[in-house]
């Protein structure tokens, strides 16, 4: 009696239904990996950001920031001096944090390519036009003050993420993960408490 050979191939439907499992799986894996680069990216910037308030800080002068000036265009926009002391690291930091979010804007002050716009002598460092959120994703950080003239004794720091925006002040004051945008006319201006910029 001879013996039968059966076949051990795979049939059509279990075919397709292993491709559907792995495309599913895949898929999955993909949101994830996603997920994983946005929050990393959200991390960064956030990082860039306390390392802005510590280069302000260490520069800090008893009443004013040695690194700040106004935009003096009625606003409350924080301009970078060109000669500011912590110029070097201030460009890298912001910079840094407009690549996380894809700003490709590029200018370059006293040698230094900045993700930034500036008019020569001065980085502004919030949006551009000056006062005009609606065009801080030219740079993706703001920074405000108090007054709109003279010198800088407080600031708040706010920055573009995937999730929506972080800020600290210059009080220590953090958010995190605020949902919202830069370029909404939510933030046409920083909050004040006390007489001071704060974070909103």
């Amino acid at each position: 009696m001879k013996n039968r050979i059966q076949s051990k191939a795979f049939t059509l439907v279990e075919l397709l239904v292993v491709i559907a499992i792995i495309g599913i799986l895949a898929s999955t894996l993909l949101v994830s990996l996603n997920s994983a680069r946005n929050k990393a990216k959200d991390v960064r910037v956030l990082s860039s950001v306390r390392q802005l308030r510590t280069t302000f800080e260490a520069d800090y002068l008893g009443s004013s920031y040695a690194d700040l000036s106004v935009v003096a265009d009625g606003t409350q926009v924080v301009g970078i001096s060109a000669g500011a002391p912590g110029l070097t690291n201030i460009v890298q930091l912001i910079k840094d944090a407009g690549v996380q979010n894809n700003h490709g804007n590029i200018a370059t002050v006293n040698g230094n390519n900045v993700d930034l716009f500036t008019d020569g002598s001065a980085i502004q460092i919030g949006p551009t036009p000056p006062g005009s959120i609606a065009n801080a994703v030219d740079t993706g950080v703001a920074i405000f003050t108090t007054n709109p003239a003279g010198l800088v004794g407080d600031y708040a720091i706010y920055a573009t993420t995937t999730a929506g925006y972080v800020c600290i002040d210059s009080s220590g004051n953090t958010v995190a993960a605020r949902q919202g945008t830069l370029t909404n006319s939510s933030i046409t201006s920083a909050p004040m408490t006390n007489g001071k910029v704060v974070c909103k």
